[in-house]
């Protein structure tokens, strides 16, 4: 992989409508870490809700919230921390909020997906 993944190469891709930038800490098939902490300070500074899986890392790397940015961290448990498949777990930080208005996208009236 030539192209380093950080804060600089997710603002170029970014527009007025982002409002969620999902990561994963280290790449699944080389292992290579991402710069999760400048695509953090990226979204804080754009009021972008930032979410990092980090089921390739954990148990390997120390995964530290706080420092990452992040409010929330998901993984599953079968890899780095050597616990059976199945199962998995959702932490964050003590306090966060959705950063940006509190609205969601309208569904334009229909109720479910398209077929």
């Amino acid at each position: 992989m030539d192209e380093v993944v950080d804060g600089a190469f997710f603002e170029r891709h970014l527009g007025e409508r982002t409002r969620t930038v999902p990561m994963s800490l280290v790449a699944f098939h080389a292992g290579h870490p991402f710069d999760v902490e400048s695509v953090g300070r990226l979204c804080r500074e754009r009021g972008i809700f930032f979410v990092v899986e980090v089921m390739q890392g954990i148990g390997v790397v120390l995964v530290d919230v706080k420092k990452i940015g992040v409010p929330f961290v998901g993984s599953g448990t079968r890899k780095g921390l050597l616990l059976p498949q199945g199962w998995a777990f959702l932490t964050g930080t003590a306090r966060w909020s959705m950063p940006g208005p509190a609205t969601w996208p309208r569904s334009r009236g229909r109720t479910r997906p398209p077929t």
